[in-house]
């Protein structure tokens, strides 16, 4: 078994205040297991920002659908294996400052 067809999205924002954007990438291959990832991988300004797995979509029975949410950075997982994914969601947030950060999704087979 080896992780495949990764897939990544990039996300930005900038902001005098406080902006949230997110991004959600589906497993193509149907229900597996996964790895998901959040990472900065640029930040300018003398702000904060973070990113972070801010939902999970799971297949728990054949005839049940879970969703975990996780709408705040604090207490959240910035990586992780899901079982039976079916898809994931990637937020960024940025307070007065300009961030980059980049969402993967990476099945494993």
């Amino acid at each position: 078994m080896a992780i495949t067809n990764i897939h990544s999205r990039g996300l930005w924002a900038v902001s005098s205040g406080q902006h949230e954007i997110s991004t959600t990438i589906a497993r193509s291959e149907g229900q597996g297991s996964a790895f998901a990832e959040a990472a900065l991988s640029r930040v300018t300004g003398g702000g904060a920002a973070y990113a972070w797995v801010s939902g999970v979509r799971y297949q728990a029975s054949p005839d049940e659908v879970r969703n975990e949410i996780a709408p705040d950075p604090d207490g959240a997982f910035s990586a992780r294996w899901v079982a039976n994914c079916l898809s994931v969601t990637v937020t960024l947030r940025v307070v007065n400052c300009y961030a980059f950060a980049v969402a993967k999704l990476s099945p494993w087979e």
